[in-house]
């Protein structure tokens, strides 16, 4: 999912400008020091749809594929294989959403639709598999589906959130304002048991009319990074709210550098795509009855949180980030800019346009990799700071 050119030349006149502001120009290698996966690889992995990976103690990495339903573990040298599978025993997924590191040196993921964890050794070996310890008729999650992994704590606790989506069953004529998703955080422990619950936000914002229904095509997301046992969250509006288990609300919130893009352009790229056939038949057929000036524009269309505690902001690209554009994948390129956890830039990179991270240890950057056909690729970068 590459920028147009065009688009290429204001992300980087952008990137120029704020170097000037920021202490470091922060820089990601091209030339990836793993890289597995792809068409033609030896390895004899295909990945379908990357969800997320994690770095393991062993210096190598597991990968979680949401297409195919299995991991991938990659050592060290570059050498892979799967593990797991389709299905519903021990090991195997209907819908794996979350993969995270364990600090017994092992890894553990989330299955949203079997709504279970399950907890793998170091070599990929079945620990033990958990359901989520919530019950179906806890009033506090009615009309709300337990479903999208947003990160786990130091100790391995894995953040989850309930969705619920409004405006639907209350009867009457569909609701022609936007309305956003409402998230419920919890945290979960090794048991599976829900711990505690770390408070509310908003997710995806949906449009209600006559015609039909969904999300906006600029809708805004929740995204979501762990800075040491806190919770990070930012839903577009350009500001950032901290969770901490003991809390049980937000306990502060943040203004991130960043403003959302001009509303008129946007939409123009959107118009210009459905045109020429370039976004999803459905999308293109749903514009002409979408009000332009409905809902928010985002600040940002990605943010992930490194080991050092900082916070990785994607500055919002419509031709990139806009969901008939990007569909279920991770936007790649961009200009990104990384701030400390009171607010203030201490770099900004430009990332290639063929890479969307995933994760950022230390010098090392975990991300996915597109070629031209779009086919996926896991691959690790080195990142100079």
């Amino acid at each position: 999912m590459r920028h147009p050119p065009l688009v290429a030349f204001l992300v980087a006149a952008v990137a120029m400008g704020a170097e000037a502001q920021s202490p470091e120009n922060w820089t990601v290698s091209p030339d990836p020091l793993l890289d597995v996966g792809g068409m033609g690889v030896s390895q004899g992995v295909l990945f379908t749809r990357i969800v997320g990976a994690a770095a393991l103690e062993s210096g190598g990495y597991v990968v979680a594929d949401g297409g195919e339903q299995h991991l991938v573990l990659v050592a060290a040298d570059g050498s892979a294989r799967t593990v797991g599978r389709q299905g519903e025993g021990p090991g195997e997924f209907a819908s794996l959403r979350g993969v995270w590191a364990t600090p017994d040196g092992g890894f553990a993921t989330w299955d949203s639709r079997q709504r279970r964890f399950t907890r793998f050794d170091a070599d990929g070996v079945v620990i033990d598999t958990k359901p989520a310890g919530v019950t179906a008729d806890d009033a506090r999650f009615t009309g709300a589906n337990l479903d999208s992994f947003f990160g786990a704590l130091s100790d391995g606790r894995p953040i989850l959130a309930w969705i619920a989506p409004t405006g639907f069953g209350e009867g009457g004529p569909p609701r022609e304002t936007p309305l956003p998703d409402r998230l419920i955080y919890g945290v979960f422990g090794t048991d599976g048991r829900l711990e505690a619950i770390l408070g509310d936000d908003t997710g995806m914002v949906r449009w209600y009319h006559e015609g039909g229904g969904g999300p906006l095509p600029f809708s805004p997301f929740a995204w979501t990074g762990v800075v040491g046992d806190t919770l990070v969250s930012t839903n577009g509006t350009g500001e950032a709210r901290f969770f901490a288990p003991e809390a049980g609300g937000p306990q502060r919130t943040l203004e991130l550098p960043g403003q959302a893009p001009d509303r008129r352009d946007a939409w123009a790229i959107l118009e210009a795509k459905a045109a020429s056939g370039e976004i999803p038949d459905l999308w293109a057929s749903r514009l002409p009855l979408l009000d332009p000036d409905a809902g928010p524009l985002p600040v940002h269309g990605r943010m992930l949180a490194d080991d050092e505690g900082h916070l990785w902001l994607k500055a919002y690209d419509p031709a990139a980030d806009a969901l008939p554009i990007r569909g279920g994948g991770f936007a790649t390129g961009g200009l990104w800019t990384v701030v400390n956890p009171d607010g203030a830039p201490v770099g900004v990179v430009v990332m290639p346009d063929d890479l969307a991270p995933l994760a950022i240890a230390g010098d090392r950057m975990l991300a996915v990799a597109r070629d031209a056909f779009d086919v996926e690729r896991f691959v690790v970068v080195s990142l100079t700071r």
